[in-house]
């Protein structure tokens, strides 16, 4: 919930002032359409049970694709193709009454370290949004902020991603399903 919060209200300070940016435009043509886009990474939906997102989660350990991160709540796995080095991604989802409605996913290079400033967020987080656009298609706008890197955005229907740096080791990817995170908002 926290995270869900962050992700809104960076969106929100990234707009401020502005009267009629092209993010809020886009948000709210997609949300008008009501079209829903429930696709994430993995198999994984909007919407799924949590019990949905364990057998899913099972089903592709059994695979070997995906393992248990740090913690048991933290999911991962690795990428090795379209990558200059091999990149982790940990991801973790967030429910509101038993529906999955947000997920969110932390990239870093393997080999960062904070001497190996080539493996860093800020250079990997044009790849990111690249293998994001692959999956999911363009149309990522660029939200500029005077005190904070340039982050990234897109809404398809009820479906916002947003990249933006975490940290100076990850690069953070967030699905939402807008219409859950208005209503928790309200």
């Amino acid at each position: 919930m926290r995270n869900a919060v962050y992700s809104i209200g960076l969106v929100a300070i990234m707009l401020a002032g502005c009267q009629s940016h092209p993010y809020q435009e886009m948000e709210e043509r997609e949300l008008a359409s009501g079209v829903r886009y429930d696709t994430l990474l993995m198999g994984m939906t909007f919407g799924m049970s949590l019990q949905d997102f364990f057998d899913r989660c099972m089903d592709l350990n059994r695979q070997k694709l995906i393992y248990q991160g740090p913690g048991a709540r933290i999911v991962e796995y690795v990428i090795k193709e379209n990558v200059k080095s091999p990149v982790t991604v940990q991801f973790q989802p967030s429910f509101h009454e038993d529906g999955l409605y947000e997920m969110s996913y932390d990239y870093f290079y393997n080999a960062w370290a904070p001497w190996n400033t080539e493996f860093g967020a800020d250079s990997l987080i044009l790849t990111v949004k690249s293998l994001t656009e692959e999956t999911f298609g363009g149309g990522f706008l660029a939200i500029e902020h005077p005190e904070k890197p340039t982050a990234y955005a897109k809404v398809d229907g009820n479906r916002r991603i947003s990249i933006s740096l975490k940290d100076e080791r990850r690069v953070s990817v967030r699905f939402t399903d807008l219409t859950v995170a208005k209503q928790l908002n309200q």
